[in-house]
């Protein structure tokens, strides 16, 4: 795994970062850059690129970063995705309401990010079921059954 320094202050981050330990600054994985940013707020949930030099480019945070806290990747403002390329390949998730679900749920997204890194740094293409149903990647992430139910059968 590669390392990243906050844009802003230089200050060491790591691939999960969404948050630099040392200024503060939204952190955020480009996939489209194969980076991470530090960002600042460009209103209505756009952000620019947060540099020493200036601002750069305009991106939006995926919604799993915005409302579910388990992703931190941007994508360009221009696209059209609510979700990033990461988060577009899950398919199933389980109750997120259930005990211990959500935070299972981050920890598999973590790993999945780790995961199609490689790719994205070789800039190898990452086809989803969407774009291309016999070969594409989902994933789905399922839990068992709650203990005391059995599943019945026919």
């Amino acid at each position: 795994m590669k390392i990243f320094r906050c844009d802003h202050c230089g200050q060491l981050i790591v691939f999960e970062n969404s948050q630099c330990t040392h200024c503060g600054r939204t952190q955020a994985f480009q996939p489209d850059r194969r980076r991470m940013a530090a960002l600042e707020a460009d209103g209505a949930e756009r952000w620019k690129v947060a540099t020493r030099a200036g601002r750069g480019p305009v991106y939006r945070l995926c919604r799993n970063y915005r409302t579910a806290h388990v992703c931190n990747w941007a994508i360009p403002a221009r696209e059209d995705h609510a979700l990033c390329p990461s988060c577009r390949l899950t398919r199933t998730l389980p109750d997120l309401a259930v005990d211990g679900h959500a935070r299972a749920w981050y920890r598999l997204e973590v790993a999945k990010r780790r995961l199609l890194y490689g790719p994205i740094e070789l800039r190898l293409p990452i086809a989803g079921r969407n774009a291309n149903p016999a070969q594409g990647l989902a994933f789905d992430f399922l839990a068992d059954p709650p203990r005391g139910k059995q599943e019945k059968t026919p």
